[in-house]
């Protein structure tokens, strides 16, 4: 049986790899390379997926929809684990999961049973299937394009069940590991991606982010998604007994991760990663509760009250020093707790002189660091730099000390370097804020002062000596600090949340609509069929749901491109955009283009520095008027002007992009020969004769996005698969939360992670659809599973909170 799936996988992950749009070789060495990886390691070439998922999406160079790398990539890895055929592991597994396996077996095929009958409702509703390798979302393919998430993953199931059974510790480290993984890609992406076209602290612009995500070109919440699902696994990372790079890696997906949260201005991330993580805390409370000692869970509670206490003060503090201090001032608040946490140890075993040493040679500190920032152009930053450094210079030594006379020395110089950092905190607030930011800083100043005083004369230790504790503190002190940046530091999240209930009855009329399109018993019962939202939408008979759309045809063996401008009222945010990434250039750029029309429209055409669907202003824009003239072909020829475009920064390029969409509503463009040639005679355009069909172009509509999306994960199922389908996804669902959380799973060490991820997508899911996304869809899918799987056994040190490391 393996070896019958081995080969079936292998012999589809070729013939896809074959007709790779971009180059048929290279996708076959890929495949091959990943399925030897995966027969040799199992565990390596699974985790690889949720790693490289969030880009490994190609479409706006490959034109491909209905397939893409993340088929090749799944085909490859069950081939080369399925030719492994590791046999022992696979009865063991079958025999640990007893009479359950049955019952979840059933369920799943209950609900795979109902996906097949909707493709195929799919295929019908689209007037039959018609194989294509170009088909666009109102053709019949779609059905096909977004079912196939969940064999996917029902094709990888078996797999991790087999390693979770056979070699259960290692297998969860790894899963686990692999989807914090999957988050820190997802998060330098981001970071990329605002670096490249906004600036990290620019939250006042209306640009949301979308990584790689290229299934948001018409909309939806893949970023959103990905970003709630792998979040958990990150956070359960720092909170493992891991190696110290594998912690500090977690500790940089978490804080980068809150930075791509909090950017994609997102009310329902905002809500969901909250939710999630808060049932991520609870779920490994009570298991630590079922599992650890009364003194270990009393130690938690106590790391667990400080770490609460702690961040509710930063953020206090972060919150009335920003309006007048701004990012230095945080940042100047964030270094010196950073200093204040470890240093609290070696000030409880100071003498009393050693503090008064301490506070008097901080005072001269603080009075050289004063004249330092007279006297340097932006010397009060240089002096918050230089106290930071001798603070933590002397930490270490205080730290390494063991005799009592050197730890007394090094905890007094320690004192007097944090003193001076403190006045430098006040340099740096007037120096940005001036006379008005003294007040608000002096408190936090004398708040923290305050602090280390208790701390430091205390006999017990105020919060947990544990650097890791410390250190992942810090980690969410950062993200606190970020939070704050973006709430407070623009305008654009304040003007999110004051229009929420606005957009709320926009969304209740949206479901309406889309539910009233179920017109008969059968539809409700079974759905429209997987992938037929848009093609309904479009047929409903109201004009401003006809949104643009391309087709590709086929005259005296020669293809051309059909494109449509949709009937809504037409602006720079509607209109529907064919698309090429081009290489960076010297303007003006000389477009041409064959058209034919049999109504008298018009043509826009761009170049822009743009990422998905926002450009950073840099653009070269061009309208061309094209006359009717049924069925004869007419040249159109225009110049773009403009100095040409550049690629930015070698370490956050941009995407520089060519655009052409029809500007007149309801217009229709049959367009061939497109060419775009720079100043000095470049050809820019790949593929524009469209003899390699949609290959290097992509589709996008920048601003209206309601046409492609049922915006509610459950309703989307319901439309596409009626009663029957939801009622049975809901089941599933529920079996894997059940499991996890009251079930035998319960105390597993992947179940509360497992549990945070899938409630923080549901969350997400109530406010857009998800599932029409396969990449998302199949980690969704591949989580439930593996929850429906996930055997009872728990190790205890997995269980324990890092609290009582």
């Amino acid at each position: 049986m393996h070896a019958a799936l081995a080969l079936i996988c292998l012999a589809l992950c070729a013939a896809l790899a074959w007709y790779h749009p971009l180059s048929g070789t290279l996708a076959l060495s890929i495949c091959g390379a990943l399925a030897l990886l995966s027969a040799w390691r199992p565990l390596a070439g699974l985790v690889v997926l949720p790693v490289a998922l969030p880009a490994i999406g190609l479409m706006p160079w490959t034109g491909w929809l209905t397939f893409e790398e993340l088929d090749l990539a799944v085909l490859a890895v069950a081939a080369g684990a399925y030719a492994r055929g590791d046999r022992a592991a696979s009865l063991t597994a079958a025999g640990a999961a007893g009479g359950a396996t049955a019952l979840k077996r059933l369920l799943v095929a209950s609900f795979a049973a109902a996906l097949i009958v909707s493709m195929t409702r799919g295929f019908a509703d689209a007037g039959g299937f018609i194989w294509g390798w170009w088909q666009g979302y109102h053709e019949p393919m779609n059905s096909l394009r977004v079912a196939k998430s969940f064999f996917l993953a029902m094709l990888l199931a078996p797999l991790w069940r087999i390693q979770l059974r056979a070699r259960p510790e290692r297998a969860g480290q790894w899963l686990g590991s692999g989807l914090a993984g999957g988050l820190l890609i997802v998060a330098l992406l981001a970071l990329w991606e605002r670096w490249a076209y906004t600036g990290l602290a620019d939250f006042s612009r209306d640009y949301r982010g979308t990584a790689l995500f290229w299934e948001m070109h018409v909309g939806g919440a893949a970023f959103d998604g990905f970003l709630v699902l792998t979040m958990p696994f990150a956070v359960r990372e720092l909170l493992r007994p891991v190696g110290v790079w594998r912690w500090a890696l977690a500790a940089a997906a978490v804080v980068l991760g809150a930075y791509a949260c909090l950017t994609t201005f997102s009310r329902a991330v905002y809500l969901a990663v909250p939710i999630g993580l808060l049932a991520l805390a609870v779920l490994r409370a009570q298991s630590a509760r079922r599992l650890s000692l009364p003194a270990s869970a009393a130690s938690a509670a106590s790391g667990g009250s400080a770490a609460w206490l702690i961040g509710a003060g930063f953020g206090a503090a972060a919150v009335a020093i920003f309006p007048t201090s701004g990012y230095r001032g945080m940042l100047a608040l964030f270094g010196a707790v950073a200093l204040l946490l470890p240093m609290a140890t070696p000030l409880r075993r100071m003498p009393t002189s050693g503090w008064v040493v301490g506070a008097l040679a901080g005072l001269v500190l603080s009075l050289a660091l004063v004249l330092l920032a007279y006297l340097l152009p932006k010397g009060p930053y240089v002096a918050y730099a230089l106290a930071w450094v001798a603070g933590a210079l002397a930490l270490l030594g205080a730290l390494r000390r063991s005799a009592a006379t050197r730890l007394s020395r090094s905890a007094a110089l320690l004192l007097a370097a944090w003193l001076s950092l403190l006045a430098a905190m006040l340099l740096v607030a007037w120096h940005w804020g001036g006379a008005s930011a003294l007040a608000p800083m002096a408190l936090v100043v004398i708040l923290l002062l305050a602090a280390a005083v208790l701390a430091g004369r205390s006999k017990a230790a105020r919060w947990p000596e544990s650097l890791r504790w410390q250190g992942s503190l810090l980690g969410a002190l950062a993200a606190l600090a970020t939070t704050v940046g973006v709430v407070f530091g623009g305008a654009y999240m304040s003007e999110r949340f004051a229009t929420g209930a606005r957009d709320f009855d926009g969304r209740l009329a949206h479901w309406s609509a889309g539910l009233a399109l179920l017109d008969d018993p059968l539809t409700w019962a079974f759905g429209k069929g997987t992938g037929r939202y848009p093609a309904n939408h479009f047929l409903s008979g109201k004009l401003k749901d006809q949104v643009g759309d391309y087709r590709l045809r086929e005259e005296g063996g020669e293809r051309y491109l059909v494109l449509t401008g949709g009937k809504h009222p037409i602006d720079w945010g509607e209109l529907f955009r064919i698309s090429q990434r081009v290489a960076p250039f010297v303007g003006p750029v000389s477009v041409r283009a064959d058209v034919r029309s049999a109504m008298a429209t018009g043509l826009h055409f761009e170049i822009c520095r743009k990422h998905l669907l926002y450009d950073d202003g840099a653009c070269m824009i061009g309208v061309r008027p094209v006359s009717a003239q049924v069925g004869k072909w007419q040249p159109v020829e225009l110049q773009l002007p403009g100095a040409g475009l550049s690629s930015g920064d070698f370490f956050a390029p941009h995407f520089i992009t060519f655009s052409v969409g029809v500007n007149t509503s309801g217009g229709l463009v049959e367009l061939d020969n497109l060419s775009a040639r720079d100043a000095g005679g470049r050809e820019l355009l790949a593929n524009g004769d469209f003899a390699r069909g949609m290959a290097r172009w992509f589709s996008s509509s920048d601003r209206h996005h309601l046409p492609w999306h049922m915006k509610n994960m459950f309703l989307h199922v319901l439309f596409e698969q009626g009663w029957v389908g939801l009622v049975l996804f809901s089941a599933l669902v529920l079996a894997g939360l059940w499991r996890l959380s009251l079930g035998s799973a319960r105390d597993h060490s992947m179940s509360a992670a497992l549990v945070a991820a899938i409630v923080g997508f549901l969350v997400v899911g109530l406010f857009d659809s998800l599932l029409d996304v396969p990449r998302v869809a199949f980690l969704f899918y591949l989580a439930l599973l593996v929850a429906l799987d996930l055997p009872e056994e728990m190790h205890r040190a997995d269980a324990a909170p890092a609290a009582l490391r």
